[in-house]
């Protein structure tokens, strides 16, 4: 598609014997291809970036409930023994 604009406007440019319009034509699609090429490629170069920092609040959310379920289970076994010891002397 952009190589039929591209000539299409070269054969216009050219039927109107305008080399300036056509030079500025040029101009204007090289820089706008540069953009687009350089917009690419820091998109390329951010992904990795936005995957770690994605990953990096899931892991420390695993991390936190890991160490919550390892601490109940903790106190709960040791309020269990303690309150089990403690059982017949209160009845």
């Amino acid at each position: 598609m952009a190589s039929l604009i591209a000539v299409s406007n070269l054969t216009y440019w050219i039927s109107h014997s305008n080399g300036q319009a056509l030079a500025l034509t040029w101009l204007i699609a090289l820089v706008s291809l540069g953009y687009v090429a350089a917009a690419i490629l820091q998109n390329h170069r951010q992904q990795p970036l936005a995957a770690i920092s994605k990953f990096a609040p899931l892991q420390a959310i695993e991390a936190k409930s890991r160490f919550l379920a390892q601490m109940s289970h903790e106190l709960r076994a040791s309020l269990n023994a303690i309150i089990g010891t403690g059982a017949p002397a209160f009845l």
